[in-house]
């Protein structure tokens, strides 16, 4: 098992992954969320460690990661907390917490139809026997920008970290739903 020194590390990349996972739900590049109230995704992500600074992360723990190809757009995670989760029967259990900024688009288009913002919890096994620690976040967006002003909705990422490399890769499935009174054209 990872020393409690790479347990932060660990939240950071979880973190991360769920971001991708948020980012991926909206295709950045059309209009086609409009059409729809509620709209579901799915899709591949990977992340990686961001080192402190620029990680602002009071643990220590950041990830950078890219969501595609149905949501192109890329994600910064940002972990607040990791802790034991008390498991007698599974001690490699551990709980964490974060924010995420996720930002749609890719090349010219990135970040110009806005931004969402997501509260991240999660859970991550950390092995400590050198294979990739599991792990699954939940992102729950909590405001948005522009196009994203009014979408609510709940990203789950699934996928593992690999904590010699800082990198992780998964899945992730998404639920977005925009308010009725709002028809994705902000300038």
């Amino acid at each position: 098992m990872p020393s409690t020194s790479n347990v932060p590390r660990l939240t950071s990349f979880a973190v991360a992954l769920s971001l991708v996972a948020v980012t991926g739900l909206v295709r950045a590049d059309r209009d086609d969320f409009e059409d729809d109230q509620c709209r579901d995704f799915a899709g591949p992500f990977t992340s990686e460690a961001v080192p402190t600074p620029p990680c602002t992360s009071p643990i220590g723990l950041c990830t950078h990661g890219v969501l595609g190809p149905d949501f192109p757009g890329t994600y910064d995670a940002t972990f607040l907390s990791m802790v034991p989760a008390g498991d007698p029967n599974d001690p490699s259990k551990f709980l964490y917490t974060g924010v995420s900024t996720i930002t749609p688009g890719k090349g010219a288009t990135l970040g110009k139809l806005g931004v969402m913002t997501s509260l991240d919890t999660g859970v991550i096994h950390l092995t400590g026997n050198g294979t990739p620690n599991p792990f699954v976040t939940t992102a729950a967006i909590n405001a948005g920008t522009r196009k994203f002003e009014h979408v609510t909705g709940v990203f789950v990422a699934t996928g593992a970290l690999d904590f010699a490399t800082g990198q992780a890769v998964g899945t992730y499935t998404a639920h977005l739903c925009r308010a009725d009174d709002d028809h994705g054209r902000h300038d």
